[in-house]
């Protein structure tokens, strides 16, 4: 892996690309893009986890990415995005520009 990213983002990211999946499906996509020997096991772990945090949800054998934690990440990425973009912030990173 050339990044720090963990198999939770490689995992979202993949279901932002294509979705539904299966967990096979997303599996073999997976081990694809990260060219790693990962478990089935180790995977099936990750995916429990996204379900159970909400980021993730299965419908029959298929997954996708939930869409009220979508909707959740939107709104707090704009909220950090409009913070960064206030006046406010522009003046103090113009004043100290090797923060």
């Amino acid at each position: 892996m050339g990044d720090f990213r963990g198999i939770e983002e490689y995992i979202i990211e993949l279901l932002s690309e294509e979705y539904p999946l299966t967990p096979k499906q997303l599996f073999l996509k997976l081990r694809k893009k990260l060219d790693t020997n990962i478990s089935y096991e180790a995977f099936y772990q990750r995916i429990k986890l996204l379900k159970e945090k909400g980021v993730i949800e299965k419908y029959n054998k298929y997954y996708s990415l939930n869409l009220n934690w979508i909707r959740k990440s939107y709104i707090r990425y704009k909220e950090i995005l409009n913070k960064y973009l206030h006046p406010e912030t522009q003046n103090f990173f113009r004043r100290n520009p090797f923060y």
